[in-house]
């Protein structure tokens, strides 16, 4: 969570469970606090153009697909990161290291 605070700005307190951000372009990121798979780190985000390494989409409706705006998802996005949530569209990722989720933080911010 340090490594997305020192570029995003932290929308409220984080819950249990989520933890939702925003970029400087409005855009909304939230990293999933609860789920933990090994060294997995879960995030949900607005975009995802799929070629940064270690990092992959996680769906399990749809594999290598978005979340569609009718799929369910974590309800504590609602709160956390609203833009992520049911209704819209959203990117479940996976991502594999800390190096991995810096090289996404570094993407998210330009987009």
């Amino acid at each position: 969570m340090h490594e997305l605070g020192k570029v995003f700005r932290l929308r409220k307190l984080p819950t249990k469970y989520c933890a939702g951000y925003e970029t400087k372009s409005g855009r909304q990121l939230a990293l999933n606090l609860q789920k933990r798979s090994g060294p997995l780190i879960y995030v949900w985000v607005e975009d995802y153009t799929g070629q940064i390494r270690g990092v992959a989409v996680r769906n399990v409706k749809y594999a290598s697909e978005p979340y569609a705006p009718d799929q369910g998802r974590a309800a504590s996005l609602r709160s956390n990161a609203p833009r992520l949530a049911e209704g819209n569209t959203a990117w479940y990722l996976t991502v594999e290291s800390l190096d991995a989720l810096k090289d996404l933080i570094r993407w998210y911010s330009t987009i």
